[in-house]
C-alpha cells in the first residue's frame, strides 16, 4: 500500500518516479488503487508508474469470474485517478516484470490496453498539458486509428511519444501495421520514439513513412 499511500496522502507531490530497474519488484498494485481513496496529489507533474495486480484466469475479464472482474475494475479506476491529475505534463507506465505479467501479456483481448474500446484511454481526456507519453507495448499494441485521433485531439500540447520494448521481428511487423494509424501524430510534429529491450533508442523526426519502416527493419 505504500505508493497508494503517498499518491493519497502527499498533497504537495509534484514529481513521483519509480526507477524502471529490469530487477525491480518496486510498483503500485491496481488492487490498491481499486480499493484505496482518491489521490490527493493533484499537482502532480511527472508520473512514472511500475504496475502489477493479481493472477488472472486466461480468458481475462470476459470470464466474468470475480478476480478478472476486480482486476478489470481496478485498471478503470487507475485511469480515473490518472486522469485528474490536470497539470500533469509526463506520463510513463509500465509493468512489474515475472511469472504473471508475462502471462497477461499474452491475453489477446485484455492485458493493460490503453485504449477507448477498455474505457482507460477515454479517462485521461482531462490530460491537456500532457507533453511527453511513454508506454510499454502492452498498453498500446491494440491502439487502433480511434485511439490515434483522440490522442490527437484531446492532447494539444503533446509533444513526445515514446512506445517502449519494440524487440523482436514480430514487434517490427505489427509496427509496419500500425505506422498508418499513428501518421496523424507525425503530421502534428510529435516525435515518435522506438525502444529497443536493450535500450538502443531509434528516433526519428518526421519520416516519411517508406524512410521510416526502413529505419527500423534491421531490428532484431
Amino acid at each position: 500500500m505504500y505508493i497508494q499511500d503517498a499518491l493519497v496522502s502527499c498533497t504537495k507531490l509534484r514529481r513521483f518516479w519509480v526507477e524502471p530497474d529490469f530487477f525491480s519488484t518496486v510498483s503500485l498494485n491496481v488492487d490498491d488503487v481499486a480499493q484505496g481513496d482518491d489521490w490527493g496529489c493533484l499537482g502532480m507533474k511527472e508520473l512514472y508508474l511500475k504496475l502489477c495486480r493479481g493472477k488472472l484466469q486466461p480468458e481475462g475479464a470476459a470470464t466474468g469470474n470475480e478476480k478478472d472482474t476486480r482486476a478489470f475494475a481496478g485498471s478503470q479506476r487507475l485511469y480515473e485517478q490518472i486522469g485528474r491529475l490536470v497539470d500533469l505534463e509526463i506520463l510513463a507506465l509500465d509493468y512489474r516484470r515475472g511469472m504473471i505479467s508475462q502471462q497477461i501479456a499474452t491475453i489477446g483481448g485484455y492485458a493493460w490496453d490503453l485504449t477507448l474500446s477498455k474505457g482507460g484511454l477515454r479517462n485521461l481526456s482531462g490530460l491537456k498539458k500532457l507533453r511527453k507519453l511513454s508506454l510499454r507495448a502492452d498498453f498500446y499494441s491494440k491502439m487502433s486509428q480511434a485511439d490515434v485521433e483522440f490522442i490527437d485531439a484531446e492532447w494539444p500540447q503533446l509533444e513526445v511519444v515514446e512506445f517502449r520494448n519494440v524487440y523482436s521481428k514480430s514487434s517490427v511487423a505489427s509496427l509496419r501495421t500500425q505506422f498508418h494509424r499513428i501518421r496523424a501524430l507525425v503530421r502534428h510534429n510529435i516525435n515518435l520514439t522506438f525502444v529497443q529491450i536493450n535500450a538502443i533508442v531509434l528516433t526519428r523526426d518526421l519520416l516519411i513513412g517508406k524512410r521510416f519502416l526502413d529505419s527500423i527493419t534491421d531490428m532484431r
